[in-house]
């Protein structure tokens, strides 16, 4: 039987760096399984001249028209995390399956709502949690579930990530929703969250978390205009928690002038290390792993 690929239409797909055409569509372009049908952006220019470069046939400034349009099965949304309730449920309300970047909503409660929507409108949806495809934490995973480790003692997360407003002191216009808190996208939840999903992939859920939220550069000016931002959004996360088998995590998400990622496994029977090449983000990067036991590594 000849199944037709599922038909995707892109929103937040322009060529200034979004992270649909730099991520989302050479990605599908690869898989015979999808078929990138159309793609949108704010602007109608910058989407034609996004669907020129990458040779996609529809381009939309209009997110409900994408979302209508016959020949889009399941809608993309990769925009702002703020832009994620009106845009999902556009793509909701035509019908469409829909896989949102993370976090889904700026709120938990905000994004209940859209998760019981789309459980109500009968379609498949998804949240883009990209550590769980990463081969190498899959197979940290099968290490885990054939006791390399023996039981798991403690896990422990160094994560410098090299970024404003540390680094340089200022922040890029295009950034500056960041800082709100209310916005939704900061240290906790996108660092935060992608870090936490890995962490729950590998061990199970937590049955104690606890958390320390700081905001420490509170004064940012915009690279652009030189005006003064007051950050409200956290810049420094601290996780600890209780994993399945008593095990105890601990963790320290920072900004810092140089990058650095690392998760140390330590178990009764050895210890596993995970590093980053990149150190850069968690889900994305490409990850190395070392592994000891007793004294052979």
């Amino acid at each position: 039987k000849i199944h037709q690929p599922l038909r995707v239409g892109i929103i937040g797909a322009g060529l200034n760096g979004a992270w649909g055409g730099r991520a989302h569509i050479p990605a599908l372009k690869a898989l015979p399984e999808f078929m990138v049908t159309a793609v949108g952006t704010s602007r109608q220019e910058s989407a034609e001249a996004s669907a020129d470069h990458f040779g996609i046939q529809h381009a939309f400034s209009d997110p409900l028209e994408l979302a209508l349009h016959p020949e889009v099965d399941l809608v993309t949304v990769s925009v702002r995390v703020p832009e994620h309730d009106r845009l999902i449920r556009a793509a909701l309300e035509a019908g469409k399956h829909v896989y949102s970047e993370f976090p889904l909503g700026r709120t938990t409660a905000e994004s209940s709502v859209l998760l019981q929507a789309a459980r109500d409108r009968g379609v498949r949806h998804f949240a883009g949690l990209q550590s769980r495809a990463n081969p190498v934490i899959r197979y940290v995973r099968e290490l885990l579930a054939e006791g390399y480790v023996g039981d798991v003692l403690a896990v422990h997360v160094n994560y410098a990530i090299p970024t404003y407003p540390i680094r340089s002191k200022q922040i890029d216009q295009s950034h500056v929703y960041l800082l709100d808190d209310a916005n939704g996208a900061n240290q906790l939840t996108i660092a935060g969250g992608h870090l936490l999903d890995g962490i729950m992939y590998l061990f199970g859920p937590f049955s104690e978390i606890s958390a320390i939220l700081k905001t420490q550069a509170r004064q940012v000016p915009v690279e652009e205009t030189g005006e003064i931002i007051r950050a409200s959004a956290p810049d420094h996360v601290v996780v600890s928690g209780i994993l399945p088998g008593q095990a105890v995590f601990s963790s320290q998400i920072r900004n810092a002038h140089v990058g650095s990622f690392a998760i140390e496994i330590n178990g009764t029977k050895g210890d596993l290390h995970i590093r980053s090449r990149q150190n850069f983000m968690f889900q994305i990067d490409d990850l190395i792993v070392l592994g000891t036991q007793g004294r052979e590594s």
